[in-house]
């Protein structure tokens, strides 16, 4: 299965990891793909690092791995996804913090 994880850090790339385990296709969609920071992510030949609307384009499943604080920015810069799965795995660093 195609799956676009949008953001790389702790949880992104831990679910990653264990979803390119299980022979999934990964597309981890960051803000600058070239940074040398994801260049582990890089190791397997089945993940790929990326945009995040490059990652989303051909995924069946999104996964939004943002820090809070960001995920507006990263869901307006995905694109359609009109037709795809879309999992929220977003956590906010503050203590009693509620959503809207």
């Amino acid at each position: 299965m195609e799956i676009a994880i949008i953001g790389a850090g702790n949880v992104g790339a831990a679910l990653g990891g264990r979803l390119t385990q299980k022979g999934h296709c990964i597309r981890y969609g960051v803000p600058d793909p070239a940074d040398e920071k994801y260049a582990a992510l890089k190791s397997s030949a089945n993940s790929t690092v990326t945009t995040p609307a490059e990652a989303a384009k051909p995924a069946e499943v999104v996964l939004l791995a943002t820090p809070w604080g960001v995920t507006k920015q990263a869901i307006e810069g995905l694109g359609s996804v009109v037709g795809k799965v879309l999992v929220d795995c977003t956590k906010s660093h503050q203590s009693g913090f509620q959503r809207p």
